[in-house]
């Protein structure tokens, strides 16, 4: 079971990241106020971390586990405070498209996080050897 809860949550931050990639492709186009270079960052800081987790999730190493664990909560907790911290700022439009691009992300890495909470808790021998 925590297997293919594994790979489902791997495939939902891929699909996502691929989402995102147009998002800030779409972004670029729009008349944003960093025009062309703000879908450019866009893709870089959101969609490439969701790529390499997405590809880090294939490994089964406790190691891995946990620096996916910590850098998907570190992500979720950045990107949300971001949004945020600058809902003040946003005009109307802003306030309707920046949550349909960044939420998506948003729970990618949150899923990413939980799905690796397990690799936290202590694996402790059984005695049988």
């Amino acid at each position: 079971m925590e297997l293919r809860l594994r790979r489902d949550v791997k495939l939902l931050v891929l699909v996502v990241a691929f989402f995102s990639v147009i998002a800030g492709f779409l972004a670029g186009l729009a008349g944003n106020t960093q025009g062309w270079l703000g879908g450019v960052l866009y893709v870089v800081f959101v969609a490439g971390p969701l790529f390499v987790i997405g590809i880090a999730l294939r490994s089964s190493s406790t190691g891995v586990e946990r620096t996916i664990a910590v850098v998907a909560l570190a992500f979720a907790l950045y990107w949300f405070s971001v949004v945020s911290g600058n809902w003040q700022q946003y005009n109307y439009v802003e306030r309707v498209l920046v949550p349909l691009m960044m939420s998506p992300a948003i729970v990618a890495y949150l899923a990413a996080f939980f799905v690796e909470l397990p690799s936290f808790k202590p694996h402790i021998p059984s005695g049988n050897s």
